[in-house]
Protein backbone atom coordinates (compact mmCIF):
# COMPACT_ATOMS: atom_id res chain seq x y z
CA UNK A 1 0.00 0.00 0.00
CA UNK A 2 1.61 3.24 -1.19
CA UNK A 3 0.02 6.65 -0.85
CA UNK A 4 1.85 9.77 -1.93
CA UNK A 5 1.17 13.23 -0.47
CA UNK A 6 -1.10 14.10 -3.41
CA UNK A 7 -3.23 11.01 -2.70
CA UNK A 8 -3.55 11.92 0.96
CA UNK A 9 -4.34 15.57 0.20
CA UNK A 10 -7.00 14.47 -2.29
CA UNK A 11 -8.51 11.98 0.14
CA UNK A 12 -8.78 14.61 2.87
CA UNK A 13 -10.30 17.11 0.45
CA UNK A 14 -12.92 14.55 -0.61
CA UNK A 15 -13.60 13.57 3.01
CA UNK A 16 -14.01 17.22 4.08
CA UNK A 17 -16.18 18.13 1.08
CA UNK A 18 -18.27 14.95 1.18
CA UNK A 19 -18.02 14.87 -2.58
CA UNK A 20 -15.46 13.59 -5.07
CA UNK A 21 -16.29 16.45 -7.45
CA UNK A 22 -15.75 19.19 -4.86
CA UNK A 23 -12.78 17.41 -3.28
CA UNK A 24 -11.09 17.06 -6.68
CA UNK A 25 -11.59 20.77 -7.33
CA UNK A 26 -10.18 21.65 -3.89
CA UNK A 27 -7.14 19.45 -4.56
CA UNK A 28 -6.60 20.94 -8.02
CA UNK A 29 -7.34 17.72 -9.90
CA UNK A 30 -9.84 16.85 -12.58
CA UNK A 31 -12.73 14.60 -11.61
CA UNK A 32 -11.49 11.64 -13.72
CA UNK A 33 -7.95 11.92 -12.27
CA UNK A 34 -9.29 12.14 -8.72
CA UNK A 35 -11.65 9.23 -9.24
CA UNK A 36 -8.83 7.10 -10.63
CA UNK A 37 -6.50 7.99 -7.75
CA UNK A 38 -9.17 7.13 -5.18
CA UNK A 39 -9.91 3.85 -6.94
CA UNK A 40 -6.19 3.01 -6.99
CA UNK A 41 -5.95 3.77 -3.27
CA UNK A 42 -8.80 1.37 -2.54
CA UNK A 43 -7.38 -1.26 -4.87
CA UNK A 44 -3.85 -1.10 -3.45
CA UNK A 45 -5.15 -1.24 0.13
CA UNK A 46 -7.66 -3.96 -0.66
CA UNK A 47 -10.33 -2.06 1.26
CA UNK A 48 -13.18 0.29 0.43
CA UNK A 49 -12.52 3.77 1.79
CA UNK A 50 -15.63 5.59 0.58
CA UNK A 51 -19.31 4.77 0.37
CA UNK A 52 -20.46 6.45 -2.82
CA UNK A 53 -24.05 7.63 -3.12
CA UNK A 54 -26.26 10.06 -4.99
CA UNK A 55 -25.63 12.85 -2.51
CA UNK A 56 -21.88 12.44 -2.27
CA UNK A 57 -19.57 10.17 -0.35
CA UNK A 58 -19.20 9.02 3.24
CA UNK A 59 -16.14 7.51 4.85
CA UNK A 60 -16.11 3.84 5.75
CA UNK A 61 -14.39 2.75 8.97
CA UNK A 62 -11.21 2.20 6.97
CA UNK A 63 -11.68 5.64 5.43
CA UNK A 64 -12.00 7.19 8.89
CA UNK A 65 -8.75 5.50 9.93
CA UNK A 66 -6.99 6.72 6.77
CA UNK A 67 -8.32 10.27 7.28
CA UNK A 68 -6.97 10.28 10.85
CA UNK A 69 -3.50 9.18 9.74
CA UNK A 70 -3.53 11.44 6.68
CA UNK A 71 -4.19 14.45 8.93
CA UNK A 72 -1.28 13.46 11.18
CA UNK A 73 1.01 13.02 8.18
CA UNK A 74 -0.08 16.38 6.74
CA UNK A 75 0.72 18.13 10.03
CA UNK A 76 4.11 16.40 10.22
CA UNK A 77 4.93 17.43 6.65
CA UNK A 78 3.99 21.04 7.41
CA UNK A 79 6.26 20.97 10.47
CA UNK A 80 9.06 19.45 8.37
CA UNK A 81 8.71 22.17 5.72
CA UNK A 82 8.78 24.83 8.43
CA UNK A 83 11.88 23.43 10.09
CA UNK A 84 13.73 22.97 6.81
CA UNK A 85 12.73 26.51 5.89
CA UNK A 86 14.43 27.74 9.05
CA UNK A 87 17.66 26.04 7.99
CA UNK A 88 17.34 27.46 4.47
CA UNK A 89 16.95 31.02 5.74
CA UNK A 90 19.69 30.71 8.33
CA UNK A 91 17.33 30.91 11.30
CA UNK A 92 18.37 27.48 12.52
CA UNK A 93 21.75 25.74 12.60
CA UNK A 94 23.78 23.08 14.37
CA UNK A 95 26.99 23.68 16.30
CA UNK A 96 29.26 20.70 16.84
CA UNK A 97 31.64 20.89 19.80
CA UNK A 98 34.33 18.31 20.38
CA UNK A 99 35.47 17.92 23.98
CA UNK A 100 36.95 15.29 26.23
CA UNK A 101 34.85 13.58 28.89
CA UNK A 102 36.17 15.70 31.75
CA UNK A 103 35.36 18.96 29.95
CA UNK A 104 31.87 17.75 29.06
CA UNK A 105 31.17 16.77 32.66
CA UNK A 106 32.88 19.66 34.48
CA UNK A 107 33.21 22.78 32.32
CA UNK A 108 30.68 22.66 29.50
CA UNK A 109 27.39 22.58 31.45
CA UNK A 110 27.96 25.93 33.21
CA UNK A 111 29.47 27.64 30.19
CA UNK A 112 26.92 26.43 27.66
CA UNK A 113 23.73 26.84 29.70
CA UNK A 114 23.50 30.61 29.27
CA UNK A 115 24.62 30.50 25.66
CA UNK A 116 22.01 27.87 24.79
CA UNK A 117 19.30 29.94 26.44
CA UNK A 118 20.33 32.95 24.36
CA UNK A 119 20.47 30.91 21.13
CA UNK A 120 17.41 28.62 21.10
CA UNK A 121 17.53 28.08 17.32
CA UNK A 122 20.99 26.53 17.42
CA UNK A 123 21.18 22.80 18.02
CA UNK A 124 24.24 21.75 19.98
CA UNK A 125 25.96 18.48 19.18
CA UNK A 126 28.54 17.57 21.83
CA UNK A 127 31.03 14.84 20.98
Amino acid sequence: MRFDPTDLRLFLAVADAGSITHGAADAGLSLPAASERLGDMELSGGVRLLDRGRRGVALTEAGEALAHHARLISRQMAMMRGELGEYATGLRSTLRVLANTAAMAELMPQRLAGWMGANPRVDLDLK
